[in-house]
């Protein structure tokens, strides 16, 4: 027999930065809920520590996601603009002094008019988009320079989100919130008004649940009876070290199609000069067969091949190279883009997924407020006096050399 000795209101199946921002706003709200994650375990499970962490402005979507419409885009890319740095200042995380540069061919005079038209739209200032002299891009760019391309300052940033997550994660403890990290995957089933959570041996019944578990949502709406209309979207890439150091944060070449973030720490959790790059030459695919394309397999041996995918003076800079993936949950048809928070509503389950990290927060918000209407006068979740305490290691990105060469598929 259990010994039940807390009470909580309601239950979050995943602890990335979604279901860690609800768990946040709900106990600023005098709500107590219980957080499951799974464990790392040499793997970084959540999707947020597995991408480019990547501050977006806005800048890189096109306006044809927006079936066109100039209004919808501006108002997406001046949300996100926004969101992300209000992000990290709600937190009391800085927000980076640098930006990001990117390169397009001269003679695409398309894209470059795109670009410039949607800089105009969000309104961006001299200082935060302007296109760089000849001069001052070949010295900037050094090795990387192309005199065939055009380049641009856009104020995208490198951020840690490993660090957000444990800002929001302290919040969310300090105010009465528990996290537990599970061995194995967590199960769920409907046993009528409630949702039963089985996990390590031990079971829960939830009458008010939120998913949030990223790639690993659709299964658990699965085990309820629930189809989602979407899909996953998975976006393979190199992690490794680069010396020297990337001219930007942040550099998206048009021409070769690839982008890379370079991230600078100061502290000893992660290497001091971090790079993760994702995509490549799509127009020398018959030569790569396994260049960072979506849903295309990348393997160690694989890696000989890079300088089909990738410009020398960029591979020649990288060593300790490493693959994994990020997951995006997209949905099929919903909303005016693929971009947005998903959030949708199964009677007492909601289900949510950010979209983008930039607008976690944001996305967290509209989260809590489908919760509150389903919190009134709900019953309590009793807990086990045998639930181990709070999970408060510190919380590490992909960057680190002790995973596997590829820790995607675990």
């Amino acid at each position: 027999m259990l010994n039940f000795d807390e009470n909580y209101d309601f239950a979050i199946i995943g602890g990335g930065i979604m279901g860690t921002a609800v768990a946040a706003l709900a106990t600023q709200a005098g709500k107590r809920p219980i957080v499951f994650r799974l464990k790392d375990s040499g793997i970084p499970r959540a999707d947020t520590l597995r991408n480019q962490g990547w501050l977006q402005s806005g800048i890189m979507y096109p306006i044809a996601a927006f079936q066109g419409d100039e209004v919808r885009f501006q108002n997406f890319a001046r949300s996100t603009f926004q969101s992300g740095r209000g992000m990290l200042k709600s937190i009391g995380l800085p927000i980076p002094d640098d930006n990001g540069i990117v390169g397009i061919n001269k003679d695409d005079s398309r894209r470059i008019g795109k670009l410039n038209r949607r800089a105009e739209l969000i309104g961006f200032s001299i200082d935060q988009f302007r296109q760089l002299e000849p001069d001052e891009a070949r010295n900037q760019l050094e090795a990387l320079y192309n005199p065939k391309q055009l380049y641009f300052r856009i104020p995208d940033l490198p951020f840690d989100e490993a660090k957000v997550l444990e800002r929001l994660r302290s919040k969310a403890i300090e105010n009465g919130a528990k996290f537990f990290q599970t061995e194995a995957p967590v199960t769920i089933s409907k046993h009528g008004s409630v949702t039963r959570i089985n996990f390590d041996g031990q079971t829960i019944e939830s009458s008010v649940t939120l998913i949030a578990a990223g790639s690993g949502s659709f299964d658990l709406l699965k085990q309820l009876g629930i189809t989602a209309n979407g899909k996953l979207r998975l976006t393979p890439l190199l992690v490794g070290q680069t010396d020297p150091v990337l001219p930007a944060s942040i550099f998206i070449d048009w021409g070769m199609g690839y982008s890379a973030v370079q991230h600078r720490y100061t502290d000893d959790r992660n290497p001091a000069r971090p790079i993760v790059v994702g995509g490549g030459d799509a127009t020398r695919l018959k030569n790569a067969k396994h260049c960072l394309y979506e849903n295309r397999e990348f393997r160690e041996e694989h890696l000989h091949e890079l300088h089909n995918c990738l410009p020398a003076p960029l591979t020649d800079r990288l060593s300790d190279v490493r693959y994994t993936a990020g997951y995006e949950v997209i949905p099929d048809q919903y909303g005016v883009s693929e971009f947005g928070p998903w959030i949708q509503e199964f009677g007492n389950v909601v289900f949510a997924s950010p979209g983008r990290a930039t607008v976690a927060t944001d996305a967290a918000i509209k989260t809590w407020g489908k919760l509150t209407t389903k919190l009134n006068g709900n019953k309590k979740i009793p807990i086990p006096h045998s639930i181990p305490g709070n999970w408060t290691e510190p919380i590490k990105m992909h960057f680190q050399k002790i995973y596997t060469f590829n820790d995607a598929e675990g």
